[in-house]
């Protein structure tokens, strides 16, 4: 089943199934381990803290070793998930690549970044709430390497905590709260308009693959992508939201 709570904001119910043992595996991780290239942290004086455990190649860092069927399972579930969404989602006027002609790619290391986040519970911000909304779109790529991020996917693995939503803002529905379930897939566009932002969970930690499909694009067509959050929500709803009076839209991915 799949849900579309905003639109090209498409929940996939109960789409991962092998949850448990990649929940347990990905727990265990630290930035020692030899499967992690790249490892970084966000301090939590922004109220939230984030681990991101970069995979560059997955199929390369997990090729002939006992947990090599975790990745696969990943893999399969993401490219299923995203041939369906650009099938059904990426035919609009929004997107700035015609997605359907590049669709779908073979090697699913290519035009893919991975990471293993984990948002920490912290009991001195038990009671803060990310505020910065942004974009996952690189609006002007440093390197040759970089490419500007088109969707992007996240598959939760737990739901063992308090709050922990992601937030998004659409000018039309206005402020939208999903609680993700274990087992979502949840796909978007990483690109303007769709400014969204977690917030931090209580009482667990809160662990999710993300992924993007990443292409090389002309710079003019993602121009907005600089844009600031508070430059683009009317001045008014955003000193309201910052405030705590604005009403939002809370959707429980266990109720759907």
């Amino acid at each position: 089943m799949k849900k579309e709570i905003l639109p090209n904001v498409v929940v996939y119910k109960k789409r991962f199934t092998s949850i448990e043992k990649t929940y347990e595996f990905f727990k265990t991780l630290n930035e020692n381990s030899n499967l992690i290239s790249d490892f970084k942290s966000n301090h939590p004086i922004y109220g939230w803290a984030t681990e991101s455990f970069m995979f560059s190649s997955l199929y390369k860092d997990f090729e002939n070793k006992d947990d090599a069927g975790i990745m696969t399972e990943i893999i399969k579930i993401r490219k299923e998930t995203l041939n369906d969404y650009v099938t059904n989602n990426c035919k609009s006027e929004i997107w700035p690549l015609d997605l359907e002609k590049k669709y779908p790619f073979d090697d699913p290391t290519i035009n893919s970044g991975f990471a293993v986040t984990k948002t920490f519970h912290h009991p001195d911000f038990a009671n803060v709430r990310h505020r910065f909304f942004h974009l996952d779109n690189i609006p002007n790529p440093s390197n040759e390497f970089d490419k500007n991020h088109i969707i992007t996917t996240m598959i939760y693995l737990n739901d063992d905590y308090e709050f922990g939503e992601i937030k998004f803002y659409n000018k039309n529905y206005g402020f939208v709260y999903y609680k993700p379930e274990a087992g979502d897939v949840l796909v978007f566009p990483s690109f303007y308009p769709f400014y969204h932002n977690p917030n931090m969970p209580v009482g667990q930690n809160r662990y999710a693959i993300r992924s993007s499909y990443d292409e090389v694009v002309d710079n003019s067509l993602l121009l907005n992508n600089a844009t600031k959050f508070e430059n683009y929500i009317d001045k008014d709803e955003y000193y309201m939201y910052n405030s705590g009076k604005t009403e939002v839209l809370y959707i429980n991915g266990k109720d759907l």
